[in-house]
């Protein structure tokens, strides 16, 4: 394995052999091959409009019209063979080296290249057919074989930057290939000629390659002493030929998974677009062949371009340390398939008759896609160098499948939907198709990729050191106690008295400012109506300003008197709502400003409390107090405003329940193991064994916390839950009356049924968490990307997917409104407890700074709808407003997981220690 720093700060680093030397050449020959590879297999793709036409440019250019029902069928065929021997290649370029197969393989696919014209005049469209099979046959040898090259020929700070440049030369074969085969089959040579020219090319580069191309700088003839240094010492130097493939290992790792399912996700986006813009030009834009190829090529040609600019990128920012080699592979891999999914899903609005914008949004979703050579393309090599053709043959073989099905999907969505390729709605559906696997399939890369060798790269680590590790590990889970702590356990109901308090509010409204109170004694203030998203965003004005101060108080000093005096005073502030109300108008509800301390003072507690390895559990436990009293609140304050209790009651209730909990808590609570009187020493010291906090006194590292990705990972990641989160806290009572009609009573139980399986799915989802990570089935940090992306991406779905159902669906409704809200559940186990896995020692600081800076976004979200009315004129008894509302929701969610997802982690950071006083 090559240690990035050492091979930096060695000799071999500054001296790199020379300015242009073997390597150098070896370089430039894996680019050519894969220019010429991609030319030969995308020449059909335009030549095939020439092949069906019924007005060929000359009489001798023959034309089979009667082969346009099987054009979709031919452009598929290559992927047929294509997919047969990728693994097989990737074994034999491994044990044997790749030159002579490389050089088999491209001049096969070449003699048959200059076949297809021959055996369609005789056999049909089926000798076509059997030719692009072949070709795809041969071809399957090529990218295992480049991605041995590479592992052997480029050292790791140059590898982004070479493999882009490498892989570069598959648009550049597009962007030549298209213009050339469009203007031959243009002239009175006919399109025959373009397989007849990439036929003689392609051999013309066999006899090139054979003569100077190589398996390994140690092969080399001629490469220097200097130079083949250099590269030893940047690459991975174990002997290839003797290292057995471990299967099991490969298909049993998620970061090679990660590999796969991106690879097969942009593969069909990829051939989708490259299969069909030529068709697209024709049928929709009405572009002609000639022209229709050059701009076909045009999104390639910039392709190209970025791919060349995107690698060096990449490589510095792994080079110069500013983020790791997984980070950078995550941040390019998400450049190059969200921005086209961005793009397709724009241009589903977009009319033919806006010809230049369309072909700018091609140009766009096509070249963006340039960022995954830096991406998930590179990242084989980086996990396992010793199996990385292996790796890239069984991860293209599952991608071609893709390829095959893209082009022919188009022929099935055609038929399902009865839509003709002239008609634009069936190609929406094709870019929608498209847009959705690029989007999933980032997903999951982002969450799931690593930058590190593998463990089974190379397996000759004692097997009985690993069963030993595992078996004492099992035995220290064994004598786990389970029994939450009496201080756990209230902080569970901790937050639920403090989750209840801010709940009431949402549904009590309703009955402020209602003009039928049930009996007439009880007050009520119309007027106040207009104001009542300024009421229910009013807590977080409060709220907002001390979160940082509470972190570094509770950090300090302990947390367990804070946090008293935080639900005292928000209890006592509960009480006088009514009263305030009365006297001071709707400018008396200031409940919100000392409700600051609990998170920061419940996260410091935890990280007192909780063990390492049951972390997930008791963070889950003590979080889901949260959706359990929203679940309380809600019900019991419908109930009680809609009787002869009225409103007011309902604060009277939560605020003297909340002083009961303080006192309790002051008599039972305690920060941490060592200040416990009725601990028992074995639980004492079962708890403390699993933390890793060592300090007494810490300063806190302002400037690291704030320039470390994994913690703004957090913030991002909390900023978008809270925008989503209070949004549909605080708007649900007031869209199920004024959209669906419901009364406070019913309305107030149906608020709640959201949080009730919130609070159940807490519980369930904490457990798993806990057990994938005490059997490291995953890493904490992919534990965490896992079920914050559940956390976050399923109510993004569900709420955008919501502007397409009807008021009167009303049971539709509810039932995604609880999946939105219930499967939220899943960023307790995600971004909400990474805090203590980054930095116990801080975890109270960092949790007050991320719960400032997000409720401010949990402020602004009730105003938000108001600036929402005023902007759009829509009322909040129009439906098209609470589209827009939950619209904004969805994509906030979505950044905020997309985010998430990249830059997370969970390993402790290096800063948490900085400035201890031991």
């Amino acid at each position: 394995m090559v240690d990035l720093e050492k091979f930096e700060n060695s000799e071999g680093a500054a001296k790199s052999g020379c300015f242009f030397g073997s390597r150098h050449v070896q370089y430039a020959l894996l680019f050519s091959v894969n220019l010429l590879a991609y030319s030969i297999r995308n020449i059909l793709n335009v030549a095939v409009i020439a092949m069906i036409s019924t007005a060929p440019p000359d009489e001798n250019v023959p034309t089979y019209p009667e082969w346009s029902e099987k054009k979709n069928v031919m452009l598929s065929s290559f992927f047929w063979g294509y997919i047969c021997l990728q693994i097989v290649a990737g074994q034999i370029a491994k044990n044997y080296g790749p030159k002579l197969f490389l050089t088999g393989a491209i001049f096969t696919c070449s003699t048959f290249s200059l076949l297809i014209p021959v055996l369609g005049a005789r056999y049909g469209y089926e000798g076509v057919i059997a030719c692009r099979i072949i070709q795809g046959l041969a071809q399957g040898f090529v990218y295992p074989s480049v991605h041995n090259l590479l592992s052997a020929w480029v050292p790791l700070v140059n590898r982004a930057k070479v493999a882009s440049f490498v892989y570069a030369g598959s648009p550049l074969g597009t962007v030549i290939a298209m213009p050339i085969a469009g203007y031959l089959s243009d002239t009175t040579w006919g399109w025959p000629s373009a397989f007849y020219l990439y036929g003689v090319v392609g051999y013309m580069w066999c006899l090139l390659w054979f003569l100077i191309g190589s398996n390994s700088p140690q092969e080399h003839g001629k490469i220097s002493a200097e130079e083949l240094k250099y590269i030893q010492k940047g690459t991975s130097v174990e002997d290839r030929e003797n290292v057995p493939t471990p299967w099991k290992e490969i298909f049993t790792s998620l970061p090679f998974w990660a590999i796969l399912i991106a690879n097969s996700g942009n593969i069909w986006g990829y051939w989708t677009l490259l299969t069909e813009i030529s068709t697209y030009m024709d049928r929709i834009l009405g572009f002609k062949i000639a022209s229709n190829s050059v701009l076909s090529a045009l999104p390639y040609f910039v392709q190209w371009i970025l791919s060349l600019i995107m690698g060096p990128i990449a490589d510095y920012l792994v080079v110069k340390k500013i983020t790791t080699i997984r980070t950078s592979r995550k941040i390019f891999n998400s450049i190059g398939v969200f921005i086209p999914t961005i793009a397709l899903v724009i241009l589903m609005f977009v009319g033919p008759e806006y010809k230049i914008l369309t072909v700018a949004i091609f140009v766009i979703a096509v070249g963006f896609n340039a960022a995954i050579y830096s991406g998930f393309n590179v990242n084989h090599i980086d996990i396992a160098p010793v199996h990385a053709g292996t790796l890239y043959g069984i991860g293209n073989t599952a991608a071609t499948l893709c390829a095959i099905v893209a082009p022919l999907s188009v022929d099935g969505i055609a038929v399902a939907t009865g839509y003709k390729e002239t008609e634009k709605p069936l190609w929406n559906i094709v870019f929608a198709v498209a847009a959705v696997i690029y989007a999933v399939t980032g997903i999951f890369f982002d969450f799931a990729a690593a930058g590190e060798v593998q463990p089974w790269n190379n397996l000759k680590t004692s097997k009985e050191k690993h069963t030993k590790q595992a078996k004492e590990q099992k035995e220290t889970i064994t004598k786990t106690l389970w029994s939450t702590p009496c201080t756990v356990r209230s902080s569970f109901t901790g937050i639920i008295i403090n989750f209840g308090i801010r709940a009431i509010l949402n549904v009590a409204v309703i009955s402020m400012i209602s003009e039928d109170p049930p009996v007439e004694s009880i007050p009520t203030y119309p007027e106040w109506a207009d104001k009542k998203n300024i009421m229910l965003s009013s807590f977080l004005w409060g709220y907002v300003c001390l979160q940082i101060g509470a972190g570094q108080i509770a950090k300090n000093y302990g947390p367990k008197y804070f946090l008293a005096g935080a639900i005292f005073v928000g209890s006592l502030f509960t009480v006088l709502v009514p009263v305030f109300g009365a006297r001071f108008g709707y400018q008396g509800d200031i409940g919100g400003d000392v409700a600051r301390f609990p998170f920061p003072s419940v996260h410091n507690l935890l990280s007192s409390w909780t063990p390492i390895f049951t972390r997930t559990r008791i963070g889950g436990l003590v979080y889901a107090g949260g959706p359990i009293g929203n679940m309380l609140a809600m019900p019991i304050t419908g109930a009680i405003s809609a009787s002869k209790a009225g409103w007011p009651t309902v604060f009277y209730l939560f605020g003297s329940i909340g002083i009961a909990w303080a006192l309790a808590w002051i008599i039972l609570g305690s920060n941490g193991p060592s200040s416990h009187r009725s601990i028992s020493k074995e639980e004492r010291d079962y708890i403390e064994a699993g933390q890793t906090i060592e300090a007494k006194k810490t300063r806190t590292p302002w400037k690291h916390i704030f320039t470390s990705m994994p913690f703004l990972a957090i913030l991002v990641s909390h900023c978008g839950m809270n925008w989503g989160y209070w949004t549909l806290l605080t708007e649900i009572p007031s869209y199920l009356e004024k959209i669906l009609g419901f009364k406070i009573a019913s309305n107030s139980l149906l608020s709640a049924l959201p949080y009730v399986v919130q609070f159940l799915l807490s519980f369930l989802m904490s457990n798993i968490a806990n057990i994938i990570i005490e059997r490291k089935m995953v890493t904490v940090g992919t534990c965490r990307k896992i079920f914050n992306s559940i956390g976050l991406f399923v109510p993004a779905v569900t709420l955008f997917a919501m502007n397409f159902v009807e008021g009167d669906q009303k049971q539709l409704i509810i039932f995604m409104l609880v999946v939105a809200v219930g499967f939220n559940a899943g960023t307790l186990n995600g971004y909400n407890v990474n805090h203590i896995d980054i930095s116990p020692v801080h975890a109270g600081t960092l949790m007050g700074l991320t719960n400032t800076i997000a409720n401010v976004y949990s402020m602004l979200t009730p105003i938000a709808v108001d600036g929402m009315k005023s902007l759009s004129g829509y009322e909040e008894t129009d439906k098209s407003l609470w589209n827009i509302v939950f619209s904004v929701a969805s994509v906030m969610y979505a950044v905020a997981g997309f985010f998430y997802c990249v830059f997370a982690s969970g390993e402790v950071q290096a800063w948490d220690h900085l400035g201890v006083e031991d």
